[in-house]
């Protein structure tokens, strides 16, 4: 009678075991998204400020700062909830923070909207108003970086090597004292 006992109590913990894991499966893909509390989540809800690239003063740089800062406003949530959110990869995320690299626009601008909507305005400011502002600042501190970034045009390149020699030949050299 022993050995029949086992058995079906081995049964009963194999069936329960496999109930909960079909549940908890099918929470995740269906309820968790209804939950906003963070009881179901294995991180914790303060994460740790991310490294910054040894970027030159720029617009790059401005734009990499105020993410940083929206980053810390938030109470530095983790790239991977994130990424969740927004439906990216959390080394996309990640890169647009820390690596030298300008991202692409959505992703910057997303990003940023995504930190706005965790940071705990006061009572007497209009969110909307805010993260409208926030758009805006980073959609034009992205385009000035880009600008930035890009190669000089070929006509205004070959117009300063003219003018260069042109100076050069008419006697006016870099150097202070001039060449002997």
């Amino acid at each position: 009678m022993n050995l029949v006992e086992n058995v079906v109590a081995g049964l009963l913990v194999a069936l329960f075991l496999g109930c909960t894991r079909r549940f908890v499966t099918w929470w995740h893909r269906h309820g968790a998204l209804l939950v906003t509390s963070a009881i179901f989540r294995l991180e914790s809800p303060m994460g740790s400020p991310l490294a910054k690239p040894d970027l030159l003063p720029s617009a790059h740089r401005q734009l990499n700062d105020e993410l940083h800062e929206l980053h810390s406003r938030a109470n530095y949530p983790s790239m991977r909830s994130l990424a969740r959110v927004m439906g990216v990869s959390p080394t996309t995320l990640s890169d647009s923070m820390t690596k030298a690299k300008l991202p692409s626009k959505d992703t910057a601008v997303r990003l940023a909207l995504a930190l706005a909507e965790r940071i705990r305005w006061d009572a007497d400011v209009d969110v909307d108003e805010q993260e409208d502002r926030i758009d805006r600042q980073i959609a034009r501190l992205w385009e000035k970086a880009r600008q930035e970034a890009e190669p000089p045009d070929h006509d205004r390149v070959a117009e300063a090597v003219q003018q260069t020699w042109e100076d050069f030949a008419n006697g006016f050299w870099p150097h202070p004292r001039g060449f002997d």
